[in-house]
């Protein structure tokens, strides 16, 4: 694994979001982004990491330091209190 794959700032914000359980709209909401544009980044990372699913570029950016588990675990709280009607961490898109 390159530990040296490099992110974009926009493309890690989405990744970390989905990663925290927020879905595309929700992201673009979040982010002030239309969804076709979050789908565009986790596109973009999905290319850069060398993935062919959002699940495996979030493993592949922790394993490449773009993510951190530890802001992941701490950021669910966000996610679940503010889209607490919503959020289903099972939920697939």
């Amino acid at each position: 694994m390159d530990q040296g794959l490099e992110l974009t700032n926009r493309q890690r914000q989405c990744l970390f979001l989905s990663a925290c359980g927020l879905r595309e709209q929700q992201i673009a909401k979040e982010l002030g982004i239309s969804p076709h544009t979050v789908r565009i980044h986790l596109k973009h990372s999905k290319a850069a990491l060398g993935s062919s699913t959002k699940s495996h570029s979030i493993v592949l950016a922790l394993m490449t330091h773009n993510l951190s588990l530890d802001e992941i675990k701490s950021s669910r709280h966000f996610a679940e209190s503010k889209y607490s009607k919503s959020f289903d961490p099972k939920a697939s898109e």
